[in-house]
């Protein structure tokens, strides 16, 4: 056998599989707070880079991973990133997003959809599958709400829980949970 038949290692990270989509709640997933509860707007842009201030003078941002995360996921051609929310302030929550940077660009061009709301997140997955037409078992699902798991039993999708905000390990982790049960499921 060639060099260029043999099979690749199942480790080289080229050829493994990736979830098509990648979804994250915001409050105490992505940031340490809740955008509908702890911000008093108006809120604007800090001169520190990675940060917004309220009307009080509270400055916010997000888990010092996140961007590092967000990176990688904008990087890597096989995913697309959302965000599913039931914030009762969608408008604080696009603010942030507007306005907390990565490299200089704002984080809310790094989500293809956003799905924003009151209500179940199982109503949340369907407008991002019909947004994407990503199948669910395809999607990963990072959120600090254990009750969110609907997600799982309900559409089969990768539900990650995050208990003290999202970093690269738990990313990482989750990504590879994922594998575990698409390799399962085959």
């Amino acid at each position: 056998m060639s060099q260029k038949e043999r099979t690749p290692p199942a480790d080289d990270e080229k050829y493994m599989e990736y979830p098509k989509l990648i979804v994250f709640d915001l409050d105490y997933t992505l940031w340490p707070f809740w955008c509908d509860t702890h911000i008093s707007p108006p809120i604007r842009p800090t001169y520190a880079e990675d940060k917004v201030t309220d009307s009080t003078g509270d400055q916010f941002g997000f888990y010092k991973e996140v961007p590092e995360i967000f990176k990688e996921i904008r990087e890597n051609p096989n995913m697309e990133m959302c965000a599913a929310s039931r914030t009762h302030e969608p408008q604080i929550a696009q603010k942030l997003l507007s306005m907390l940077p990565i490299d200089g660009e704002p984080s809310s061009t790094y989500f293809a959809f956003t799905a924003w709301g009151v209500g179940s997140k199982v109503r949340h997955f369907q407008e991002l599958h019909l947004h994407t037409n990503v199948a669910y078992e395809d999607m990963l699902f990072f959120d600090d709400e254990n009750r969110n798991r609907d997600v799982e039993k309900q559409l089969n999708v990768c539900f990650i829980e995050v208990t003290h905000g999202v970093n690269l390990q738990v990313f990482h982790e989750g990504i590879e949970e994922w594998r575990r049960r698409r390799k399962n499921n085959d």
